[in-house]
């Protein structure tokens, strides 16, 4: 007998005899979702419809080329950290773990240094601190990851300052996001940066 539809879910095949599977609500506009329903990314993608982002629909992209951080986000959401997440956490990590493939997959993990992480992946959002804390813990995760396996020795960003933030540069965006979380939860900065030293 087959397996029930999650809620909002249609599937039917197409002219071509291919699998096609969309989320609608009601009479709104449908979002394709992945055929291969209660995987990872048939998840992730159903949770985001479900919470209104337009991130619902699959993107179609290329094959991650070995070593590169598309490989490691791939091989991180596979791994039983990921898939042992709850459905709500999953969601969440889904559009950081989008950003970060989209912009910087095609880089590779040996030039992954902390300069290219202060520089080249936290510096756009200088402005935003939270977005830019959101990005380096999925990163620190994903990074552990890439140890796990033997991709990379150690995690380049933690070559960073200390607790208290002695060392670090007026622009540098790790102290950015400290400063900007400590004013606006009036927490004492080196909490805040603690607490990121904790996922990795």
């Amino acid at each position: 007998m087959p397996r029930k539809l999650p809620p909002f879910v249609e599937r039917w095949r197409d002219r071509h005899g291919r699998v096609r599977v969309y989320f609608r609500r009601g009479q709104g506009q449908r979002a394709a979702l992945p055929s291969s329903i209660r995987s990872d990314e048939f998840n992730a993608a159903y949770q985001a419809a479900l919470t209104g982002q337009t991130a619902a629909k699959r993107e179609r992209r290329v094959a991650s080329q070995p070593g590169s951080i598309a490989a490691m986000i791939d091989s991180y959401m596979r791994s039983p950290a990921h898939v042992s997440l709850r459905a709500t956490t999953k969601a969440g990590y889904a559009t950081t773990i989008r950003v970060l493939r989209k912009v910087h997959g095609h880089l590779t993990l040996a030039g992954l240094t902390r300069e290219r992480i202060v520089r080249g992946i936290l510096q756009p959002y200088a402005d935003r601190p939270g977005t830019s804390l959101a990005i380096l813990k999925i990163l620190r995760v994903m990074i552990r990851r890439a140890i796990d396996i033997g991709w990379l020795k150690h995690d380049p960003s933690l070559a960073s300052p200390g607790r208290s933030g002695e060392g670090w540069t007026a622009d540098d965006p790790f102290r950015t996001c400290v400063i900007r979380s400590e004013e606006r939860h009036s927490r004492p900065a080196f909490r805040v940066f603690k607490s990121i030293r904790a996922v990795a």
